[in-house]
């Protein structure tokens, strides 16, 4: 139900006793007291509330409740009908025709149920009125109202149907069967109080302010600010720009207009009339501006032709000049021809970059001004032509040198999508030289809201314009082609301006945290070879995986018939609900956890009962097989590319905290490798005819690290003399020469090698290797007296999370741990771990992103024909033409040895085939 309310109005309890603390002192005694956390945030609501211009409603000695009661009433009394939004059932007893309650039984869920009179009288069995003299002898636990000990749900509900009110009850005392009537004999000033403490006061001293209480009657921009900083940003972005205006979406960056009509200025004429020109149009509010745009009598803002300037503070609107004459165009490009550097921004059809058509593109230059050149624009969904523009291929041959060149600079926001659109359309970018996108994760790697709206938001107090009221949402949202021009260029416009306006406010940030070498020398240079890897993809075999599908499927359908015969009958072994009731209900297997829907028989659960029935073993193949086949051969089926027969991953530098590289759409980094058929999905990524497959991968990379930054002796010593790390470790810890260590104490060695690099408790080792938790805590100890610098720096590390708030790499990569002392234990021992993993996974990363960027540059020198494809964490992929397979062999080895000097030898294995799964060590 869609409650849209004329007025609104909010109530507090104070943190005073009421009139019912004071008759009666075990009232809500048994209440713990709200938890400093929580004590917190309730000045942030009252700010919320104030933003939205919500009156509240407080008063000593009263609740909250007897002041909705008393607000509801008095707008009864106006003939205004009330809805009484609540967590607690207490305020059913004021529901009349006039008095609704809406109750949240799930807020988180979006649950919520909606009370009158006949939902009351449904649920209960009586009238709303009635709900005080049900408590009067039911009583309520959560208020510790004792009501009538003896008397319980149904008894009260009988004699309410029966008599009504307690008072009425009291009065038939006699009728009443000899077990209830010695009760309430009993316990009848109890009763009667109890339902003094559960009525609900509708007389306080209160006074509704109708008029005050009018619903949107607020500062929308206010209450965005507000919204934004707590980082509710789609809460915001559902906000008008102007209360009542249901009509198109008003723009807020000043107008001005198109080439068409107005003259380009050259630079002198500018420096001439700049200071006259501003003053003039200050004179002017917006609707004024926008008609003198559309009679042609602004001069449109001149480009810039040098260094943009430092942005203003002040300044928080953009004006944005279109560009859509040959004439505006070449003044535009000998601009950014001249300019150190400037911000570039594409508009595009789709959010895809591999599907993605220009609309157009938008240039900033300095704060407050920037340029936009439509190429892409069609008709509206009124059928609307759209106003003059440029075509696409005039415009990139125009622009594309300037884009080109290297030696002129560029910022952009997540700039990757922008130079992938371009690069298929035969720009390569070059000269990028800051990622505002980047740079914000950078300076907090654990934060989600990178887009640039969030961003400017957060760090320039400018709020943008959402992209929904340009294209709406859901089933009628359109695309943004068929926006109309002005309208997306300031929007654009805005979207450049920005740009620029916040690589000058993080730079000096980054340098301050010293983190200007690792994004000067890792993270911006990474983004064009990003960009080339994705633009080529990977080659796939389309009918091997079709007929692997085939063989999935049948071997899925076998398994589900094994589980039929094996429990007896049919049923659904997709539904968890179903699933549940057999193992659970007719097995009887032991249960665990219990969530809405029935006992959970998620993976954790199932691995627990293997081999307690054959029905578990065979569901957990089925469930094995099902995923390969729905995610990595029907997934990947959909993905590949019509034109060219590859699938082209999106590679992100800003999503895990550690500055590992993370792979999407497909997740090429998450191809199975520990089981058979989950390797042999591999079979379907090939090499062109004519060229390898050239894998090559770090030998043990992060526990080389690991003795790099600890200089433990025993770790140092086995890595220089080449020995197998487990196996060396194993001697120690079992204390047997090398070569009598057995198969299963390296494994069990291997296994706590990579629980220290990942901070594994006791517990956790016990889990993963079938000890006790006893025996775990003794191997662990034995361990660390074996390896004691590990430990050190297990605990130096630590103590720097706790201390400094943060941990870093080598290379100066930052990962924050705020305030981990007052987490919860659970939260606190996850955050441990990270802190502990990330110095050696985030070096790892930093180490083959280093490697990257080497070899791109020398296959780029080399003008080779081999491509770098992919990365998968330690391991790089490239597809090599055959008679390059030596010369890049040496190149990759080189880069990736090269990428940073450590105290102990680095090993890479270089590994060649036709396709991924037949790679085979090179001879």
């Amino acid at each position: 139900r869609i409650i849209k309310p004329q007025y609104l109005a909010l109530t507090f309890d104070r943190p005073t006793p009421t009139f019912r603390h004071i008759e009666y002192a075990p009232y809500k005694a048994h209440r713990p007291s709200l938890p400093d956390s929580m004590r917190a945030q309730f000045a942030r609501i009252r700010e919320v509330v104030a933003a939205f211009n919500i009156p509240i409603y407080e008063l000593d000695g009263f609740e909250a409740d007897d002041l909705l009661g008393t607000l509801a009433r008095q707008a009864e009394e106006q003939k205004v009908r009330a809805v009484i939004a609540t967590g607690d059932l207490d305020t059913l007893q004021l529901i009349d025709d006039w008095i609704r309650v809406t109750f949240a039984r799930s807020p988180r869920r979006g649950e919520f149920e909606y009370f009158d009179q006949a939902a009351v009288e449904a649920r209960y069995g009586f009238a709303p009125i009635h709900v005080i003299d049900y408590k009067s002898l039911v009583g309520d636990k959560s208020d510790n109202i004792p009501g009538v000990p003896g008397v319980g749900d149904k008894t009260a509900t009988k004699l309410i149907q029966e008599y009504g009110t307690l008072e009425n009850i009291l009065d038939h005392i006699e009728e009443l069967p000899p077990k209830v009537k010695t009760l309430l004999a009993e316990y009848r000033e109890q009763a009667i109080q109890s339902k003094h403490l559960a009525t609900i006061v509708t007389d306080a001293p209160v006074t509704l302010d109708l008029a005050g209480a009018r619903a949107l009657n607020y500062d929308p921009d206010v209450a965005r600010r507000i919204l934004y900083e707590f980082e509710f940003y789609s809460l915001a972005d559902k906000l008008p720009r102007r209360l009542g205006d249901d009509s198109a979406p008003t723009v807020t960056h000043e107008t001005r207009p198109t080439a068409a009509s107005a003259t380009v200025r050259t630079a002198q004429q500018r420096t001439e009339d700049s200071s006259d020109e501003a003053s003039q149009l200050s004179l002017f509010g917006q609707d004024e501006l926008q008609a003198l745009a559309e009679e042609g009598d602004v001069v449109a803002p001149p480009v810039a032709p040098t260094l943009p300037r430092q942005p203003l503070a002040s300044a928080n609107s953009t004006s944005t000049m279109v560009i859509d004459t040959p004439e505006a165009l070449n003044v535009l490009t000998h601009s950014l021809a001249g300019a150190d550097i400037f911000a570039f921004d594409l508009e595009t059809d789709s959010t895809v970059e591999l599907l993605a058509e220009i609309v157009g593109l938008s240039f900033a230059l300095g704060a407050g001004e920037a340029y936009y050149v439509p190429v892409g624009h069609t008709a509206d969904v009124e059928g609307n032509e759209p106003a003059h523009q440029l075509p696409l291929a005039e415009v990139l041959e125009r622009l594309g040198p300037v884009l080109s060149d290297p030696s002129v600079g560029k910022v952009g926001h997540n700039a990757k999508f922008d130079m992938l659109v371009l690069a298929r359309h035969g720009v390569l970018v070059n000269g990028l030289r800051f990622d505002t996108m980047v740079a914000a994760y950078l300076l907090n790697p654990g934060r989600r809201g990178l887009g640039l709206k969030e961003q400017s938001f957060e760090n320039l107090g400018i709020i943008m314009t959402p992209i929904d009221e340009l294209i709406g949402k859901g089933r009628n949202q359109i695309t943004m082609n068929q926006v109309p021009i002005r309208l997306v260029a300031d929007y654009a416009g805005a979207d450049a301006d920005m740009t620029l306006r916040l690589m000058y406010h993080l730079a000096p940030m980054l340098e301050a945290r010293g983190l200007r070498k690792l994004f000067d020398e890792i993270e911006v240079p990474l983004v064009p070879v990003l960009t080339r890897m994705e633009l080529t993809g990977m080659l796939v075999d389309k009918e091997f995986l079709r007929r692997m599908g085939g063989e999935l499927e049948e071997q899925c359908s076998a398994l589900v018939q094994d589980i039929y015969d094996a429990v007896g009958h049919q049923f659904n072994v997709n539904s968890t609900r179903q699933l549940g009731d057999v193992l659970f209900g007719e097995l009887k297997l032991p249960h665990g956890r219990k969530t809405k829907t029935g006992f959970s028989v998620d993976a954790e659960v199932l691995e627990g009962l293997r081999g307690q029935h054959a029905a578990v073993d065979d569901l957990l193949e089925y469930r094995q097989l099902s995923k390969l086949k729905s995610t990595y051969v029907d997934g990947l089926l959909e993905l590949i590319n019509p034109n060219d027969g590859r699938v082209h991953t999106s590679f992100s530098q800003t999503t895990a905290a550690t500055g590992r590289l993370s792979s999407s759409n497909p997740n090429l980094q998450n191809i199975p490798v520990r089981t058979e058929v989950g390797k042999r999905i591999r079979r379907a990524f090939l090499a062109d005819p004519g060229a390898y497959l050239l894998a090559a991968d770090y030998s043990q990379i992060e526990l080389r690290i690991l003795a790099h930054v600890t200089h433990e002796p025993a770790l140092v010593a086995a890595f220089e003399a080449g020995d197998d790390i487990h196996a060396a470790t194993a001697s120690r810890l079992f204390k047997v020469p090398l070569a009598e260590v057995q198969p299963d104490q390296r494994r069990l060695a291997k296994t706590v090698n990579f629980a220290v690099l990942y901070g594994q408790s006791a517990f956790g080792l016990a889990r993963t290797t079938g000890m006790t938790n006893a025996e775990a805590v003794e191997f662990i100890r034995n361990y660390e007296q074996t390896f004691p610098l590990v430990r050190e720096y297990v605990q130096s590390t630590l103590h720097l999370a706790r201390t400094q708030g943060y941990v870093q790499t080598l290379m100066g990569r930052r990962r924050y741990f705020p305030d981990m002392s007052g987490m919860q234990i659970v939260q606190r021992q996850a955050a441990e771990r990270e802190a502990i993993n990330m110095p050696i996974q985030g070096t790892n990363a930093d180490m083959i992103k280093l490697a990257m960027i080497a070899l791109q540059r020398q296959i780029e020198d080399l003008r080779l024909g081999s491509k770098l494809i992919l990365q998968v964490h330690d391991e790089l992929v490239l597809e090599v033409p055959d008679g390059e397979v030596d010369l890049v062999a040496e190149l990759v080895e080189g880069a990736m040895r090269g990428a940073l000097t450590l105290d102990v030898p680095i090993q890479v294995e270089i590994k060649l085939g036709r396709n991924w799964y037949d790679v085979k060590p090179r001879a």
